[in-house]
């Protein structure tokens, strides 16, 4: 189990991961772009939920695995 002081840092690293994941369809580096894709993808809400299921697990697993986070 994740120590408190852990989370912290796991978390934020894996929200900027999942904005930088939904902005780069569009080869853009742009937080706010990435929220509105986000947004948009729930006009369809299956589609937005396989997106949202989709980047969150292979952030999540990239950085299990022990991938740069740098890169």
């Amino acid at each position: 189990m994740l120590k408190t002081n852990a989370l912290k840092p796991f978390l934020l690293f894996t929200g900027k991961s999942f904005l930088n994941s939904y902005s780069m369809l569009f080869f853009s580096n742009n937080n706010v772009f990435a929220v509105f894709i986000l947004i948009v993808s729930f006009f369809n809400p299956y589609s937005g939920l396989g997106g949202l299921v989709a980047t969150l697990t292979a952030v999540i697993a990239a950085n299990l695995i022990g991938f740069s986070k740098s890169q």
